[in-house]
């Protein structure tokens, strides 16, 4: 049995993508909502920086993956509907300068242990 590599592109991108959906869905629908629940700022904020940075590296290799694996794709494919691929792999590859310019002053701010005495509760 011969294994296709475009096949295998294909299925990386979508389980990296899949993941990284299905990640992105229980923090936005579980994990933050419950955090919002707890009344002690300082329990809160030191349970989302551990979430956080554990959150952090998988989303971020999920993200590469699914990139670099849909732009493969792209790349090889020779079907019709291989421009899907690319919007895919772009809409992935925004999610870098989006964290990196917009959301990285912010998470700075909320990973000092001392944000809450400096800014306030």
């Amino acid at each position: 049995m011969e294994v296709d590599k475009l096949d295998v592109l294909k299925w990386s991108a979508f389980a990296a993508s899949s993941m990284f959906a299905g990640g992105a869905i229980y923090i936005n629908i579980v994990d933050m909502p419950a955090l919002k629940k707890v009344t002690d700022n300082d329990a809160a904020r030191r349970f989302w920086k551990e979430s956080f940075l554990r959150a952090a590296k998988w989303q971020g290799g999920l993200g590469m993956v699914a990139t670099l694996t849909g732009g493969a794709v792209w790349f090889l494919d020779e079907s019709s509907n291989r421009h899907l691929w690319c919007i895919g792999s772009s809409v992935m590859a925004t999610i870098f300068p989006w964290t990196m310019f917009i959301m990285k002053p912010d998470i700075n701010r909320l990973l000092d242990d001392k944000v809450l005495t400096e800014r306030g509760n």
